[in-house]
């Protein structure tokens, strides 16, 4: 269990990271780009970031409940939680 909630979490942090990098380089692009607000180009860019910026809060809520849920699994394996149910191991 332990090699697959490292791996699982591996995964939910690498695309949290590659969430926030590309909020970073789409704000840095309207900036560079000196975009005004009537551009097409500024409103696409716009909806990249929010896009990203949707993608990060969503990658975050699932870390979140990943990280409880293992720790969950780890307090019943310990025995500090009781299991509930016949079926598991």
């Amino acid at each position: 269990m332990s090699a697959n909630a490292t791996a699982v979490m591996g995964l939910l942090v690498g695309f949290l990271v590659i969430g926030v990098i590309g909020v970073y380089i789409g704000d840095q692009m309207i900036q560079a780009a000196n975009l005004s607000e009537s551009d097409t180009l500024y409103s696409a860019q716009d909806t990249v970031i929010s896009t990203f910026t949707l993608g990060v809060t969503l990658c975050k809520v699932v870390v979140i409940v990943s990280v409880a849920s293992i720790v969950f699994m780890l307090l019943q394996s310990v025995g500090l939680i009781p299991r509930v149910g016949g079926g598991g191991e």
